[in-house]
């Protein structure tokens, strides 16, 4: 997009042609175990038996940077393999930016493959690699997207992304046009980025666009009315960081160079270069497809569990709705009660001599003078009960202030989590469509003569594939599930004994001051 706008007011994140020639520090060596071509000039190519000395092993997503013969660039770490006790080589000056400052944009759109098995033929070393440090080079893995027995997604390595909605918005056309900005910072790499919410969607089509199959997490929905209201801008940034974390999580879209690029590109220009790169290879779904090789044959138990769990996350979602009213409902009513503690604080404050700023009253409000008339010395009885009805109207404001708190800790660890299920359901219904039609447009193309032998088993390995990713994300889901609801109810859980608890030391102090 033209109207791209760069990190406002941070020239930090710009390019420094000034600073290119300098000494990189090499962290230690590692022998290249298969090749890898780069795509772009921010990768490094690497040949079976290199040495390649790597300078940063804390990019993230699975990439390493290197230099090789006066090159520096990134590539994939499971390529490679550290050589234990290797002396390391002393500071070599490379002609190209610092990795902090060459955002990872322009890479193919495949996450970096993990060997599944090693075998041991006689590896091609070059002389200057010691004998000692000479190693069975493993063959090259099939598939750039790693399955596991069972199948299960090939894990990557995790890492950790935060979002915060910047105080200043960002502005075009003079000033004419406002938009809210978002700092979106990796904390494994020590980098961020600004990205506005158009930017988020167009991540959230390309992915759906590049990997079919796969459920991509949901993000909030456009809205014109209020954009810039405070309560809406940070809940329409909790529901970004849902977005980019559980994409990061995931092991096929958090590796993925098209997150990455999202991620790292700072400046305007390396923006568009991979956004054209990763709206041209999205034009290709079934490039995903092709680059899958399952670990096995497909179960033969398949359909079982896909319907299996078709019907049980139809009863989920039914169920998630369900407590989705619910949640709604107990949210009104504290809300109200909130109202009501706040309402009741206000007339007992009164017994006090005490007006809330901003309350409407009277003279007829005000307490006239009273007290024990008939006492030579009468004791300010009335004065002490009056100051006991204030302060039980103190605890009606401070036991408000508490429940508003948990109200809005309630609504971040529970009822974000059950909307943003919701919406998971409504991609695992796509996906399991996608599936039952491959398989469907199979059997009928076996039963037709004019379908060769060659058509029928293409078909066959395709939907094989196809399954293969669906049952992949059943597991996915299931560990995600799993770990969010369980956390959530925990946290939940606490919240309320939290806000229990302090109520009740705010009515046992009110209780023991009146007794006393």
């Amino acid at each position: 997009n033209s109207d791209f706008q760069p990190p406002m007011a941070d020239e930090e994140d710009s390019f420094d042609e000034e600073d290119d020639d300098r000494e990189v520090q090499t962290l230690f060596r590692a022998r290249v175990m298969f090749p890898f071509d780069s795509s772009c000039d921010v990768e490094l190519t690497i040949k079976t038996g290199d040495v390649v000395n790597v300078t940063r092993d804390d990019v993230g997503g699975g990439w390493w940077e290197g230099e090789l013969n006066g090159v520096r660039g990134l590539f994939p770490e499971q390529y490679v393999e550290k050589i234990e006790d290797a002396p390391a080589p002393a500071p070599i000056p490379v002609a190209a930016p610092r990795p902090a400052e060459r955002p990872i944009s322009t890479m193919s759109t495949q996450p970096m493959p993990t060997p599944r098995e090693r075998v041991v033929p006689e590896p091609s070393v070059p002389a200057s690699v010691p004998a000692a440090a000479q190693s069975p080079v493993p063959k090259k893995p099939m598939g750039r997207y790693p399955m596991q027995e069972g199948p299960s997604w090939q894990q990557s390595s995790p890492f950790v992304i935060t979002v915060k909605a910047n105080a200043k918005k960002g502005s075009k056309l003079s000033g004419i046009k406002k938009f809210t900005t978002y700092e979106i910072a990796n904390t494994s790499t020590g980098s961020s980025v600004v990205r506005r919410f158009k930017h988020f969607t167009w991540l959230h089509a390309r992915l759906g666009a590049m990997f079919p199959g796969v459920v991509i997490p949901a993000i909030p929905e456009k809205q014109l009315q209020g954009r810039f209201d405070e309560d809406f801008i940070e809940k329409r940034r909790r529901k970004l960081q849902r977005f980019i974390s559980r994409v990061a999580a995931h092991p096929v879209l958090g590796p993925s160079s098209v997150f990455l690029h999202f991620l790292s590109a700072s400046d305007q220009k390396t923006w568009k270069s991979g956004k054209r790169t990763a709206e041209q290879e999205a034009k290709s779904a079934s490039a995903f497809l092709e680059q899958i090789v399952p670990p096995g044959e497909r179960p033969t138990e398949t359909d079982s569990i896909i319907g299996n769990f078709s019907r049980f996350f139809g009863w989920f979602d039914k169920q998630l709705h369900h407590l989705g009213k619910v949640m709604d409902e107990i949210s009104r009513l504290q809300t109200d009660e909130c109202a009501e503690y706040a309402k009741n604080a206000g007339i007992l404050a009164r017994f006090n001599d005490t007006i809330p700023p901003n309350a409407k009253y009277d003279k007829s409000d005000i307490k006239p003078k009273y007290g024990e008339w008939w006492a030579a010395d009468p004791a300010d009885t009335v004065g002490e009960l009056m100051g006991a009805m204030g302060r039980l109207g103190d605890g009606f404001s401070r036991v408000a202030t508490h429940l508003a708190a948990f109200q809005d800790q309630e609504q971040q660890v529970l009822y974000d989590l059950i909307r943003e299920y919701i919406a998971i359901m409504k991609s695992f219904s796509s996906i399991v469509k996608m599936h039952d039609s491959a398989w469907h447009d199979f059997n009928a193309a076996s039963m037709k003569e004019a379908t060769t032998v060659e058509q029928r088993e293409t078909m066959r390995a395709r939907c094989n594939v196809i399954s293969s990713i669906v049952l992949c994300e059943f597991r996915h889901f299931h560990q995600s599930v799993v770990q969010d609801f369980r956390q959530a109810i925990a946290l939940y859980a606490a919240g309320r004994a939290t806000y229990h608890k302090e109520a009740q030391a705010i009515w046992e102090d009110i209780a023991e001051s009146v007794s006393s």
